[in-house]
């Protein structure tokens, strides 16, 4: 039995949002553990996005072992934005690391990022080359995903983009983070918009240990289009100049019909073109009032301020006044 003295200011909170890798959080929080034993006072927050397996039965049997390890059991499943989020929120450190649950980060390159934000700056993100045991087809989907998110995107200059699931944060930082309550939530957009201009570390990913990643094409896809969609209004922007470039074009047809009409050449039957045509102008339309309805929707669910998680159970021990 671990026990530290919940007295003491906590100097490194370490984030984890746990989904699906029951096997491989006591390996987790010994690596944890063994990389900042040169820091006195820690904690180990573990996040249990409601996963499937025996997540919150390791998280509690860890923390009756150790009083360094708080669990947090979220009512539903809200994905790993919110899940994160969560553990930040809870974060009682000066310095707070967000890293993922399945090994493929080396909490030593945690130490790292967190030696950066001991220099002095607020945002620390790793930036792998590697992306462990991805695909070449993921590979080239995510780097599709940002170079669209760097065409849409409202700053004037291209952003790079780190492993977005392992970054640490100052104080002041975190706080900023968990001032951002919108409902429809990504980290690296966050991360990006808070102002700090953050220090990419190059790491390198070890394999994942636990199977596949949990995050199915139709989630990277969900994501990619929150991303793209929501998070910036430049589709609404383009499509205006899309529509006046169209105008343009049916006018200069209509001309050009109506000048063969007049001077005598050949009829042409023109169902199909005319056909073809209007059609292309339906789908833009519907393509407009589609994406308007989906910023009109997104500004809803942000309306209603319904909370982005609801803790279920928490291993931490409430200080009695």
């Amino acid at each position: 039995m671990i026990n530290v003295d919940v007295g003491e200011e906590i100097d490194v909170s370490v984030v984890s949002p746990v989904f699906g890798c029951a096997d491989c959080l006591p390996e987790l929080v010994e690596e944890i553990s063994e990389a900042f034993d040169g820091y006195q006072y820690i904690e180990i927050i573990l996040v249990c996005d409601r996963s499937p397996d025996r997540s919150w039965q390791v998280i509690r049997e860890l923390a009756d072992r150790d009083s360094r390890i708080v669990g947090l059991l979220l009512a539903k499943n809200v994905g790993q934005h919110h899940a994160v989020t969560a553990g930040l929120d809870s974060a009682s450190g000066r310095i707070s690391v967000v890293l993922d649950c399945d090994l493929q980060a080396d909490p030593q390159d945690a130490v790292t990022l967190v030696k950066v934000i001991e220099g002095g700056e607020h945002i620390a993100i790793a930036e792998s080359a590697s992306t462990g045991q991805s695909s070449k087809r993921r590979i080239g989907e995510r780097w599709l995903y940002y170079r669209l998110i760097n065409l849409l995107d409202v700053s004037s200059s291209p952003q790079r983009h780190g492993t977005h699931s392992f970054f640490a944060l100052s104080e002041t930082a975190r706080r900023a983070v968990c001032s951002y309550r919108e409902r429809l939530r990504q980290l690296s957009v966050i991360l990006r918009d808070v102002g700090f201009d953050p220090v990419y570390v190059p790491i390198k990913l070890r394999p994942r240990r636990d199977g596949p990643s949990s995050y199915s094409t139709r989630d990277r896809l969900n994501l990619a289009f929150e991303g793209l969609l929501l998070y910036s209004s430049r589709v609404l922007k383009y499509l205006i100049p899309v529509s006046f470039v169209l105008f343009f074009a049916t006018v200069i047809i209509a001309a050009v019909f109506m000048t063969r009409y007049l001077w005598g050449g050949p009829s042409l039957p023109g169902w199909f073109s005319t056909v073809q045509l209007l059609l292309f102008v339906s789908s833009l339309q519907l393509l407009s009032l589609g994406v308007t309805g989906l910023y009109l929707h997104s500004v809803l669910v942000e309306l209603r301020r319904r909370p982005g998680y609801v803790i279920a159970e928490t291993t931490r021990v409430e200080l009695q006044p």
